[in-house]
């Protein structure tokens, strides 16, 4: 007998961490969704977790999703160490407007970004995300809609971010560095005195 059952989709996830306000403008990434919602045909959860903003809240996040399979969802600020979680739970992190170290640190966590298009986040996204066109809503929409869809593109850019962040933004590393580059001085100046 041929098995005709047939895998139900994963659930997916877009977080954005950050203050929700007319700076950051989360909202942007709900007024993208709505214009492909029509081609979202899983389960979406849009997870925006920081320190909210009542008057925004109120202008931006009220309105519901046509599609029943889109959900928002608010959480309030955590600690920063606490962070990971969310990026580990997450399939795509986006942040629309303006630079974020949170980029650096999604990516850190092996989860792509999708940012505005800007000589920093170029930068930082050069491996593990991709960037729109400022205020294109429509850009916006196709890039997190073709992550979300394509999940060997968004593994791979994961796994190339999270390389690309250690290689290049890793403060450990940065430490060590600093760290051995003064012990050395220490010595060669303390043998000098001898």
């Amino acid at each position: 007998a041929e098995n005709t059952k047939q895998e139900k989709p994963k659930k997916k996830t877009i977080l954005y961490t950050g203050k929700s306000d007319h700076f950051k403008q989360p909202h942007l990434i709900l007024d993208a969704l709505r214009l492909v919602e029509d081609q979202i045909d899983f389960d979406l959860n849009v997870l925006i977790v920081g320190p909210e903003n009542e008057a925004y809240t109120e202008a931006y996040y009220r309105q519901a999703f046509r599609n029943p399979r889109i959900r928002l969802v608010v959480h309030p600020a955590v600690p920063n160490r606490e962070l990971r979680k969310y990026y580990s739970l997450a399939d795509l992190a986006v942040f629309p407007r303006q630079n974020t170290l949170s980029a650096l640190d999604a990516q850190a966590c092996g989860l792509p970004v999708v940012m505005e298009d800007d000589e920093t986040n170029r930068k930082r996204l050069a491996q593990g995300g991709r960037v729109y066109p400022t205020g294109n809503l429509g850009a916006l929409a196709a890039e997190m809609l073709h992550l979300l869809q394509e999940d060997a593109t968004r593994l791979q850019l994961g796994a190339a971010g999270q390389a690309y962040v250690k290689a290049h933004f890793d403060y450990s590393d940065r430490l060590r560095a600093l760290q051995a580059m003064l012990v050395d001085d220490w010595k060669r100046s303390t043998s000098r005195g001898s």
